[in-house]
Formats: C-alpha cells, structure tokens, sequence
C-alpha cells in the first residue's frame, strides 16, 4: 500500500512502473488505477523486470534483498528507499522515514546526509480522511464500543488471532471488527470459533481499499505499529500498538510519546481495551492530541524531494564528467 501511495503520487511528474514480488493477492491493489506495474515470483524475476524498464530512479519498499541484486539495481542510478528497516539502508542515496525516532541503521544514514525524517514522511493512502467529529463522537458514546483490529496486508505472525482472543476477554460487550489484509493466509476457522464463543459481536472481514470505511465508524483500533499506525493519528482514530518485534518499537514512539497512540504487550492487550472503554474521555484525548500531527501529503512531498536530489546528482555528475 505505501508503494502503491508513492507511485500514485508520482504519477504526474515520473513515468512511475511498479515491480513487485508477491502472489496474484496484490493484483487486486494495483489493477485499474493507471499504474503500470509487473507481478513476480522471485528477486532475480523482479530485478529482471525493473532493469527493462532502464529506470533512472529506483524506489526500494522492502524488508531484504539479495546484495547482488540489490547492487545490479543501483548501480548507474539513483536509489531512494521507502523502508525502515530495509537491509542496505546505509547504501541507499536517499532515504525517507516517517519520524524522527531512528534506529540505529538510520542514525548512520542520518550522518551521511541522506536521510530525510519526520511525520511530515508519513505516507497516507488516498482513501484515509480524518475522521468527522460527529461521525468519531457517536462512535466513542455508543454503549457498545466499537473496535477494529488490523495487522497489515499479511500478519506473518498471525497477531491476529492473538489480537482477537485477547480482546475477546474484555468483560463490557463491544463490536469488534477484525480486519483481514489481502495477504492473511492463516486459518480463517480459528477466528470464526472465537467470535463464535465470544460475548461481543464481532465482524470478520477481508479488505484493502475499503478498510477506511469501516475504521472510521471506530472509536478504537488496535494494530501492529507499521504504516496504518500513521494512517489513525491522520484519521484521528486513537490506536493500541502491538509490536511483534521489540527492536521496531522506535517506529511508532514519536506518536506514543505525544499521546496519540499508546503501545501494549499482547499480555496487557485485554486489560487496557477494557481501561479505555470505561474511561472513554481518554480516546477523546487521544484523538485530540492526533490533530495536525499529518497533512496527508507524506507521498508527494518524497516525490518532490527525490526528484530534486536526483537533478542535483545529475548536475553534479555531468559537471564532473566536463
């Protein structure tokens, strides 16, 4: 979804091809919205695919790639990265992060001069608005709260289910929505069995693009710390964050720390839902502190900025070269 966001964004002023390595899920997300892009199977197909298009800019948005390859597709051009946590960060030209909380990988790209950092980053997708105050004020007053889980297109760790048995604890009745990205691949019968046993009536249901219809009728979402964390403070939409990966805590505590967002360990999860849902002045709180945190153009200001350092390096290059 961020990549999609980013070239979309991209659009009008680069001939933007998207490369992607994954199933026929992610079709659906990048069909019929004016985007060339290639589907792969492997990091060598996909590799094959962006050097025929000869690109002179290219966008990296993963967790790991081969070094090989990873240099192929460097080399001669100039390689911005979308990811965080990306393996050759300290490679890249240029690097985007969407707060000032970095990790060690990023301070070094930080001192290097090639890192820019700051919610101002934060990549929202088109279809997340804030929230409307009335829409959020019947949401947080409704005597049964509602709630929604979200975990990202794949949930390796199937966080989930984990998610959803903890919140199936809470005492006081809720709606809960648990939201199924297009990747999720794990047994949909365990999730079926707890909301069957469970006191709360809860909604499975597998979206992408309209995921934001049903978050928006939410007073509450519990999620995993990644890009939909910086979607909720755009929205408003107070968030519990779980981090299946201690290290990537640093990923959301700019928002934790302004009181937009709160962290929980899978353990406290059911306890602190039901915290919130007997305090609801603490969700109108936390959506208050969200305000004007994100303007929504995190994807535009990185095509901007790229396609000047780009010109600058081209500049450079060919001064150097006479």
């Amino acid at each position: 979804m961020r990549s999609r966001t980013v070239a979309l964004a991209a659009r009008d002023s680069l001939d933007a091809r998207v490369v992607v390595i994954g199933d026929d899920c992610v079709a659906p997300l990048l069909r019929d919205r004016g985007l060339r892009f290639t589907l792969t199977g492997t990091e060598d197909e996909a590799a094959e695919a962006a050097l025929d298009a000869n690109p002179d800019i290219v966008f990296f948005d993963a967790l790991a790639l081969d070094g090989a390859i990873f240099h192929r597709l460097r080399t001669g051009r100039t390689a911005v990265g979308l990811s965080p946590v990306f393996t050759h960060l300290r490679d890249l030209d240029l690097a985007f992060h969407r707060t000032r909380e970095l990790s060690h990988e990023l301070q070094a790209v930080d001192r290097a001069g090639r890192l820019r950092a700051g919610l101002e980053y934060a990549v929202v997708r088109p279809g997340c608005e804030p929230i409307a105050s009335d829409a959020f004020d019947r949401a947080v007053s409704a005597e049964r709260l509602s709630l929604a889980i979200s975990m990202g297109g794949g949930d390796a760790g199937n966080l989930t289910l984990e998610s959803l048995r903890a919140v199936a604890e809470v005492e006081r009745p809720l709606l809960i929505w648990c939201l199924l990205g297009e990747g999720y691949g794990h047994c949909y019968n365990q999730l079926a069995a707890v909301a069957a046993s469970a006191r709360h009536e809860i909604v499975l249901a597998k979206t992408s693009d309209s995921m934001w219809r049903i978050l928006s009728q939410c007073a509450l979402a519990v999620l995993a710390g990644g890009t939909v964390t910086y979607e909720a403070a755009r929205a408003g939409l107070p968030a519990i964050n779980l981090f299946p990966i201690a290290e990537h805590r640093f990923l959301a505590r700019e928002l934790i720390e302004l009181g937009a967002a709160r962290e929980c360990a899978p353990d406290r999860l059911a306890a602190l839902v039901a915290e919130l849902e007997r305090d609801r002045d603490r969700l109108r709180a936390m959506r208050e502190r969200c305000a004007s945190l994100l303007d929504g153009q995190g994807a535009e200001r990185i095509v901007r900025e790229t396609i000047a350092h780009h010109q600058s390096r081209t500049r450079a290059a060919a001064h150097a070269a006479a």
